[in-house]
């Protein structure tokens, strides 16, 4: 070993210029070199003695310190870069990459209707990555009718149950009346006058059967028929008209149609009473907030129960 040191010695001596001369720098570098060299071969014999000074050998680099929060900015960073790759999964499936789980009204077109790619983003702008934002699906707009709103207001002013002022003609014309309109016409008008009047009675059917005398006495229907409509649902309720100790079965349907008109009348009558503290447009919005659930419960659509 010391003979191979000295021979690296004298080749980094020897090395120099053209001229012959040391390089500027090399003499330093060699004496640094004899230095660790010596060190080496110090350990290598036996170690060092007593009283001997350690030479000084040289630290590694730290990393610099990093500044108070940059380990959650880190995180955040990390975060974002998984979801921005993992664009789906079980857990959290992307919808835009499977349609199929999206809601009918929001799945776009389905199969055989095709749209040209140049008027997709016009048509349907949900979502439009070249542009850079996104909509939200369930967003949607909104715009006070002047008619609509002159009528609530003038109503607003004295607030009545009378079916003849403006207000209330419409609403009856437009959402009140086609919603009680079933099949069977003589039961819903007698259905209609009781919801106006607030004495109609709706309470789920209990599961013990009752017996079949007292079924024949107070039951006008089967459980598997509904009343209203005369089709044949389950029927997990049952009406009462006033202080009638008759009951009517009605399906899940007839139901909803029922409960989206006592709802409108109940807040009418909250208003009149004077319960509700709001000012004109949030009163107006929900309304026709309730006038849109009589509308959609005409049409067939109501949640489905547990």
């Amino acid at each position: 070993m010391r003979a191979a040191l000295q021979g690296a010695g004298a080749a980094r001596t020897g090395a120099g210029g053209a001229d012959g001369q040391p390089v500027r720098g090399s003499s330093q570098d060699g004496s640094r070199s004899q230095h660790e060299a010596g060190g080496v071969r110090k350990a290598a014999e036996g170690g060092w003695g007593q009283g001997e000074a350690h030479p000084r050998l040289p630290r590694p680099a730290q990393a610099p310190a990093l500044p108070p929060g940059s380990i959650d900015m880190l995180q955040a960073e990390v975060t974002a870069l998984k979801t921005l790759v993992i664009t789906s999964t079980p857990a959290s499936p992307n919808r835009e990459l499977h349609p199929q789980l999206l809601s009918p009204t929001k799945a776009g077109p389905r199969k055989g209707h095709f749209r040209h790619k140049s008027t997709s983003s016009t048509l349907c702008p949900a979502v439009c990555p070249a542009v850079g934002h996104t909509l939200t699906p369930d967003r949607e707009g909104k715009e006070v009718d002047t008619i609509l709103f002159a009528e609530f207001q003038a109503w607003r002013e004295a607030p009545t149950l009378d079916k003849t002022c403006p207000f209330l003609e419409r609403v009856h014309r437009e959402d009140v009346g086609p919603c009680l309109d079933f099949t069977m016409q003589e039961l819903s008008t007698l259905v209609r006058a009781a919801v106006e009047d607030n004495t109609l009675t709706i309470e789920p059917v209990a599961s013990q059967t009752l017996p079949a005398v007292k079924v024949a006495e107070v039951e006008c229907s089967s459980t598997n028929t509904c009343a209203l409509s005369g089709l044949t649902r389950t029927c997990r309720h049952r009406i009462r008209l006033g202080d009638s100790e008759s009951h009517y079965y009605i399906s899940p349907s007839s139901r909803a149609r029922i409960t989206a008109v006592c709802n409108f009348f109940t807040y009418i009558r909250y208003i009149q009473q004077g319960l509700v503290r709001q000012d004109a447009e949030p009163m107006f919005w929900e309304i026709m907030r309730l006038r849109k659930e009589m509308s959609l419960a005409k049409l067939g659509f109501f949640p489905q129960e547990a």
